[in-house]
């Protein structure tokens, strides 16, 4: 039992809890300030994570508490995730600190190629999103074999507005799975998509309606039991064909790293209001925000994006 009750022992800023009728572990991400990814957070998680692998290892009560999905959603309402820990950044920025930033970065790139890989063992990495998630909470989203949203969700990466890019994960994930030239414009775009708009273009798995999201993933876990062998041998066999490694992860992060080290003076100063922001809990306003560069490269008219229901691409105002 030792092993089965590290997964569930209190950290900072996660909770966890095990269905044992869909054979589930569900992580909800449950900041205590700001609804970002702090240091303490992003360890939290890949405790839970490594914990679970030790399980599997090392239990001898496996058969007893078997654990088949591996969910993650969140405790904060209409909030998933506003991503990385930007004070945490601006401070490490100040005093150059490369070996902290290095050090949360690892951190940060080891949690979302565990998911990709859904622990390296035979579950399935599920995220549930009821609420907001933007960038470095995106790439989390991204990394999970399995998203369902509520209809209300939005996702997005706001980096492109302060000249960085999303680091750890984001290129990689969406370039991979749904093609570089979507990637691309997704990101430099800057902007906030809709569940719809990102379910129509086939990144979002599933969407649901309001309040419905718990129920449709529960739903969703137990008709995937009956032939669950068979699921897991097909998410192998699309690791293996998208070949995502940890190396590559690691080279994006290191020029993600590198450009926040080196920020000017006005994207610092646009990264303290989004931080104002966060503290708010409505970041909304804040992304309103566009650089005369953002307006003339990339407006809001020129994404292209795949509606799945009608087989076509199209170019739409999101």
């Amino acid at each position: 039992m030792k092993y089965f009750r590290d997964i569930f022992r209190e950290r900072k800023e996660v909770s966890v809890r095990y269905d044992p009728e869909d054979q589930a572990v569900w992580l909800y991400l449950n900041p205590k300030d700001r609804p970002r990814l702090s240091l303490d957070l992003v360890n939290s998680i890949l405790e839970v994570s490594k914990s679970i692998i030790s399980y599997f290892e090392k239990s001898s009560v496996l058969e007893k508490f078997p654990i088949k999905y591996y969910v993650v959603a969140s405790q904060i309402k209409g909030i998933f995730n506003y991503g990385g820990d930007l004070d945490y950044f601006l401070t490490l920025v100040e005093t150059s600190n490369e070996e902290e930033l290095r050090k949360y970065t690892n951190l940060c790139v080891e949690n979302v190629y565990l998911f990709d890989k859904n622990l390296n063992l035979p579950i399935e990495t599920i995220s549930l999103v009821q609420g907001t998630a933007l960038g470095g909470g995106f790439e989390l989203v991204l990394s999970t074999s399995m998203i369902v949203a509520e209809k209300s969700a939005k996702m997005g990466f706001p980096e492109s507005r302060f000249n960085l890019f999303p680091g750890v994960g984001g290129y990689t994930f969406l370039a991979k799975k749904y093609g570089v030239k979507l990637a691309e414009e997704m990101i430099t775009s800057g902007k906030i998509f809709t569940s719809d708009l990102l379910y129509q273009n086939g990144i979002v798995d599933e969407v649901v309606e309001e309040g419905e999201g718990v129920d449709f993933v529960k739903r969703y876990m137990k008709k995937r039991s009956k032939n669950f062998k068979s699921h897991i041998a097909l998410l192998k066999a699309r690791q293996t064909h998208l070949n995502i490694t940890i190396q590559e992860l690691d080279k994006i992060a290191t020029l993600w790293m590198n450009m926040v080290l080196n920020l000017g003076n006005s994207d610092i100063k646009a990264l303290r209001r989004l931080v104002s922001a966060q503290d708010g809990k409505d970041i909304n306003s804040t992304l309103k925000m566009r650089t005369l560069q953002d307006r003339r490269l990339y407006p809001e008219e020129n994404l292209t994006v795949y509606d799945r229901r009608k087989n076509i691409y199209d170019r739409r105002n999101i």
